[in-house]
């Protein structure tokens, strides 16, 4: 039993998608991984009996070494990010986890090493194409907003701060409806966007509408608005596209020169 238990262990052991390193209670390797034999290019032969330091770039290792105080102190898991040594120089970004082990068979610590470097990239391309969207869409003359399908705010641009006076920071996550919306029209949003999520039919979706909106300060005026739903990465999003008409004192008609109201529609 003890030895099918070993084997099965081991099995494991070798088979988990994240590097692993055992070491005595003096931080020498004794035990690797088949996943850090691929991941840093040693054998565990090569590797054993080393400082687990090696493993890392030496501008981090004060980093590491407070990491080990830490564990002494509280006794938990500890993880950090830093940077990793291969054996053949190159270094990568790694997460690493470190837990204390204190049994009578052996006194020493589990590392759990990951490479994050391509993460982190891809991390980093998407802060740069959210920054580049936001700086496209904050450009825009017209009031861009979008919503999730809870109701709730993902997008706010420049020129809906300054028509409704919120900042983007105070409406993110917040529920559009008891932000812009008045009282009167919130049950007929809340109805129709019901009724598109159920039957992904609408008469409202792409088409100009006049309704009266709401300001931080509590003050309405006259908008155009036209919704489209957006979906992308199986998320489905709606988008507003809004003009303030306060100033024009025209009704907004649709190409049969039909005025077009939010109760008409819905």
């Amino acid at each position: 039993m003890i030895a099918e238990l070993t084997s099965r262990a081991e099995v494991i052991f070798n088979h988990v998608s994240d590097a692993i390193v055992v070491t005595d209670d003096r931080l020498c390797i004794i035990e690797a991984n088949i996943a850090f034999e691929q991941l840093f290019g040693y054998q565990t032969h090569d590797i054993a009996h080393q400082l687990i330091h090696k493993l890392v770039s030496p501008k981090q290792l004060h980093i590491f070494s407070n990491l080990l105080e830490d564990i002494h102190t509280q006794k938990n898991t500890k993880r950090l990010e830093t940077i990793a040594i291969r054996k053949d120089g190159s270094t990568f970004l790694a997460e690493i986890s470190l837990t204390l082990i204190e049994s009578p068979e052996l006194t020493g610590y589990v590392c759990t090493i990951r490479d994050i470097s391509v993460a982190q990239q891809k991390l980093a391309t998407l802060k740069i194409r959210e920054s580049r969207t936001r700086a496209i869409l904050d450009a825009s003359p017209v009031c861009i907003m979008s919503i999730d399908t809870h109701g709730n705010f993902v997008a706010f641009n420049s020129a809906a701060e300054r028509t409704f006076g919120y900042t983007r920071e105070d409406v993110i996550g917040k529920p559009m409806v008891d932000l812009i919306m008045p009282d009167s029209f919130q049950k007929a949003h809340h109805d129709g966007m019901q009724r598109f999520l159920s039957t992904r039919q609408s008469k409202v979706m792409y088409q100009p509408m006049r309704v009266p909106a709401r300001r931080a300060d509590g003050s309405e005026f006259l908008m155009e608005i036209t919704i489209a739903p957006i979906e992308t990465d199986n998320q489905l999003f709606f988008t507003a596209y809004i003009r303030d008409l306060s100033d024009e004192h025209q009704p907004i008609k649709d190409s049969t020169g039909k005025l077009r109201s939010l109760d008409e529609l819905l």
